[in-house]
């Protein structure tokens, strides 16, 4: 009878097993749902980054504009201008651009040369002088009476030099009877001279337009030129 009773309480044992490991298994995956850990494969969030204090340092100051003495002018163009600097350096500064930090080249004439400042306009010339205020303060007002001067010499050296052609091509002009030239004049230049070239370079159409650029913008001119059928050389110096 003892045994018959040990075999009846087997399977309760058994069943009550069961049910702590069922009651262990919920209990796991219950703790496991209140992991704050990341989900496997998502790298971890960065820290919202902290703003730095505003910086209480002044803002630097700007740097004062260039002053023009010690600059000369050695020669203008259209597009620029050949400037000395002041270490005795040449430069080739177009219209426009600085000539050093906060002086600019405005603009260019026969003779001169036009530099601006926030502060002030200057003149700068061949004589290396360069004026600021109101010695400069004709700007564009001089420009155009300096470009009107030039159209105007050009258009007495295009009435009063004739161009001598050689197989289609020019090769030189002839200086015609009552021509008003007053630079050729003092140059040497008589009715009836054939310039052949100018400072070394054949004297052809485009020569002649650019005659009064280079008479005004160069301290010697020279001529080679054909007088009683024999070559002859001038000059003229500023």
């Amino acid at each position: 009878m003892t045994m018959a009773a040990e075999r009846r309480s087997s399977p309760l044992i058994v069943g009550g097993g069961a049910a702590v490991v069922a009651l262990l298994v919920l209990v796991l995956f219950t703790s496991g749902g209140t992991d704050e850990s990341p989900p496997v494969g998502q790298p971890p969030q960065p820290p919202p980054p902290v703003a730095s204090p505003p910086s209480s340092a002044p803002p630097p100051a700007a740097a004062a504009p260039a002053s023009p003495q010690g600059l000369r002018l050695y020669g203008v163009a259209g597009a620029g201008a050949i400037i000395g600097m002041p270490d005795g350096r040449q430069r080739l500064i177009p219209v426009g651009r600085d000539v050093l930090p906060g002086l600019t080249l405005a603009s260019v004439g026969i003779d001169h040369a036009l530099l601006r400042s926030p502060a002030a306009t200057y003149r700068l010339g061949f004589d290396g002088i360069a004026a600021g205020g109101d010695a400069a303060a004709a700007g564009p007002a001089a420009l155009a009476r300096d470009v009107a001067a030039l159209r105007e010499e050009t258009l007495r050296y295009r009435l009063g030099l004739a161009p001598i052609t050689e197989d289609g091509r020019i090769i030189g002009h002839e200086v015609r009877a009552r021509a008003e030239m007053p630079a050729l004049v003092r140059a040497g230049l008589r009715p009836g001279d054939v310039i052949r070239r100018i400072n070394g370079s054949e004297f052809t159409g485009e020569q002649l337009e650019e005659l009064a650029w280079t008479m005004a913008n160069s301290s010697e001119v020279t001529f080679e030129i054909i007088r009683d059928s024999r070559p002859t050389r001038l000059a003229l110096a500023r």
